[in-house]
């Protein structure tokens, strides 16, 4: 039986209860009562390798792709730094390490989508978004950076190609509007929550 109203927070007690974190309390739950504390500790550790695997895949994919012009050991260096920076809220049994994991994941796949928007990579990200959605309200991280970069987009459309029409204006336009899509799919399917 789950609280109808806030029991565990005195800022809003007796509001009412939405669990936005059913999805991780779920996974966490099924965690322990597969191996108890030794598969909860187990459990950090994936969760730290995998964030930071994400996060040095990406920047290697972004360095072959010639978007970034920066050597193997920034790479690493940097993924480093932000093991270090991020290591104490990355190892506490909360529903925002899975954040951590979505976001990594989702910037990965964005960088895909960026290149050369295909269909897996709309289900991928559509479907990374509900989930997130479910698990951890930095779900909207994932909105925000959409929505910032669908900024940087327009800016650049209006000041590098105002001057005359190209071939690359149509393909910058057609861009923004994929971004611009994928920005409203993620608002949609973010509203999915069976307890919220």
């Amino acid at each position: 039986h789950l609280p109808k109203t806030e029991i565990f927070s005195f800022t809003v007690a007796g509001q009412p209860n939405i669990i936005i974190s059913w999805l991780f309390d779920v996974l966490f739950y099924g965690v322990y009562v597969l191996g108890g504390y030794i598969a909860l500790s187990l459990w950090k550790a994936v969760a730290v390798i995998l964030i930071v695997a994400l996060f040095i895949y990406r920047l290697e994919y972004l360095n072959t792709l010639k978007k970034i012009g920066v050597s193997r050991w920034f790479v690493y260096a940097s993924a480093t730094i932000f093991l270090l920076a991020t290591y104490n809220w990355i190892v506490l049994e909360r529903p925002h390490v899975i954040g951590y994991i979505f976001f990594s994941f989702f910037l990965l796949v964005f960088s895909f989508f960026i290149e050369n928007a295909k269909k897996w990579h709309w289900i991928v990200l559509g479907t990374v978004q509900m989930l997130w959605a479910n698990t951890h309200t930095s779900f909207a991280s994932g909105i925000a950076f959409t929505g910032i970069f669908l900024g940087g987009l327009i800016i650049e459309y209006f000041f590098k190609f105002k001057p005359k029409l190209t071939s690359s204006q149509d393909v910058n336009l057609g861009l923004i509007k994929k971004v611009f899509i994928l920005g409203l799919l993620q608002v949609a399917v973010s509203i999915i929550n069976p307890y919220g």
